[in-house]
């Protein structure tokens, strides 16, 4: 039987508890610090002799005595409750640093919040969407005319009659150009708000941009892109392009259009000749959009493309997922409708990420987009929503 004295306390609660040869008493140790207290399940028994020699003098402390033979071993360290707060601070910091990316700009000021604002009921068949200073331009498809919403109520303001079955529709300075199925150009003055001319053309226009004092548009019939001069309203050039293209986008040096065969193709402004095409492989769909420093084009597959301007190769693959149909770009966001799913997009053009998404109508098709709103037209529901940025 184990002789009476202090042993290493079996129940890990103290350094040391006496052992008075037939139970363990109340009488700890810790640090040389007498205390007491109970042996759990055990009945309290006071020693028969010994302790009282451990309680520590005045001005000091000392070890308890060990009466008997006794080992001494290191007091049991409780690692589980390190390890737990251990743990805990963990999980804060990188919460923490999740809300960061989240709400945080590359600036370190607050992220803008896609939200939408109102929903602008127009009519069946609502397709493209341009945004200006002063309005937002919507085309409907169905019964061929272009709508004018006010830029934050997003009231119709005016519906102006245009030609047969339009698509596309771009903002210049002082006009609105639509490019129309039917075989036509319309131009619209943006102040009035009245037709002031509608160009004839063999084909069938479906995209369309603008750019300096020149209109671009794409021609499904003929596989081209056409320039027309934005003062004579004359035709100026035509260059081919992959087959059936649909998207077309300027910047200052550069005309890009998208085919539906797969294709980009890189334009000269100047001399309307194709300098570069590029290809996506997988089925360009309606539309590209282009910045100083990236074009991108959607995919029928879910996929959004980056394409170096100068280099004019693929640079960057975004897997969005979806029926992906037009594209947007602003400094900081690139947007892209989901046709299926309903939905708007936002892309990260930095992290290449996507940052938010937004359900709107039904068949959302065109989209365009500001530093202040979101627009969005749907097909199906014959609405166009608008999204604020914060």
């Amino acid at each position: 039987m184990t002789e009476a004295g202090w042993q290493a306390d079996p129940f890990e609660r103290h350094d040391y508890r006496y052992f008075d040869g037939s139970g363990w008493t109340d009488l700890v140790s810790d640090g040389g610090e007498l205390s007491s207290d109970p042996a759990p399940g055990v009945r309290p028994v006071v020693p028969a002799a010994g302790p009282e020699a451990a309680v520590a003098p005045r001005g000091g402390t000392v070890a308890p005595p060990l009466v008997g033979p006794v080992a001494t071993p290191r007091p049991r360290r409780r690692i589980w409750p390190v390890l737990a707060g251990v743990f805990a601070a963990v999980v804060l910091v990188a919460l923490v640093v999740v809300v960061a990316l989240l709400v945080l700009d590359d600036d370190g000021g607050m992220r803008d919040e896609a939200a939408v604002s109102h929903t602008v009921e127009i009519g069946d068949g609502a397709w493209a969407v341009a945004v200006a200073d002063d309005a937002t331009w919507v085309t409907n498809l169905t019964n061929g005319t272009v709508q004018r919403l006010a830029p934050d109520e997003g009231e119709v303001t005016d519906t102006i009659d245009v030609a047969s079955t339009p698509r596309g529709v771009a903002v210049s300075d002082d006009a609105v150009w639509v490019a129309s199925e039917g075989g036509a150009v319309t131009r619209i003055d943006r102040t009035s708000a009245e037709v002031t001319d509608i160009i004839e053309v063999d084909g069938q226009p479906s995209g369309i941009a603008v750019a300096d004092e020149s209109v671009w548009f794409t021609d499904r019939t003929h596989d081209t892109v056409v320039r027309i001069d934005a003062d004579t309203h004359e035709v100026t050039g035509t260059v081919e392009v992959g087959g059936d293209p649909t998207g077309v986008a300027v910047t200052d040096d550069a005309v890009w259009a998208t085919g539906s065969d797969g294709t980009v193709s890189k334009i000269d402004p100047d001399t309307v000749e194709v300098t570069d095409v590029v290809d996506v492989a997988r089925g360009s769909r309606w539309s590209v959009a282009a910045s100083d420093d990236a074009v991108w084009a959607t995919g029928s597959d879910g996929t959004v493309w980056r394409i170096d301007p100068d280099t004019v190769e693929v640079t960057d693959v975004v897997e969005v997922g979806g029926d992906l149909w037009y594209v947007a770009v602003t400094e900081d966001s690139v947007w892209v409708t989901d046709r299926d799913g309903g939905r708007v997009v936002e892309i990260d053009p930095e992290t290449l990420e996507v940052a938010d998404t937004v359900d709107v109508g039904r068949e959302p098709i065109g989209v365009a987009a500001s530093d202040e709103a979101v627009w969005v037209a749907n097909l199906e529901d014959g609405t166009v929503t608008r999204i604020g940025r914060g």
